[in-house]
């Protein structure tokens, strides 16, 4: 039979209600508070970030799956504490919309994007400053 706090002893269960007390004070020493650091809204900087967000030193890069000049997201950058944001760059279409992944290798940010004006999505890559930007592949669909 698995012991419940019905079938515990009382030392058992005043034992268990005091680790329990311990646990709630404890995860309330160790709360962790957020701060927003940037808001977007909804222009040339983009709309619903929903993009996984990548490091590199001390930048914060991500994506936006809605706005920019075309609405089909862009590829944004920001210092760890929010300053310097920047739109390193705005989807158009052809290039791909709604970005979906980024992650950092060096100098260098790897992304994909849900759709293109004629595929199934794309890969590409693109320098952490926003030059340089290139498709890798697109995908044609299919299965």
């Amino acid at each position: 039979m698995r012991p419940t706090i019905m079938n515990l002893s009382r030392n058992a269960a005043l034992a268990l209600l005091a680790l329990l007390a311990f646990a709630a004070q404890s995860e309330s020493a160790h709360a962790v508070t957020f701060q927003t650091l940037y808001s977007f809204t909804g222009g040339s900087d983009g709309a619903w970030p929903a993009v996984s967000l990548g490091t590199g030193g001390s930048t914060l890069y991500g994506g936006t799956f809605f706005g920019g000049a075309n609405g089909d997201g862009v590829v944004f950058s920001m210092a760890l504490n929010g300053s310097n944001f920047q739109t390193l760059h705005t989807f158009a279409g052809s290039d791909g919309t709604r970005p979906t992944g980024l992650t950092v290798v060096g100098s260098t940010l790897f992304g994909a994007t849900l759709l293109n004006t004629t595929s199934k999505g794309t890969v590409f890559s693109m320098a952490t400053d926003g030059s340089t930007f290139q498709t890798i592949h697109t995908f044609t669909g299919g299965i």
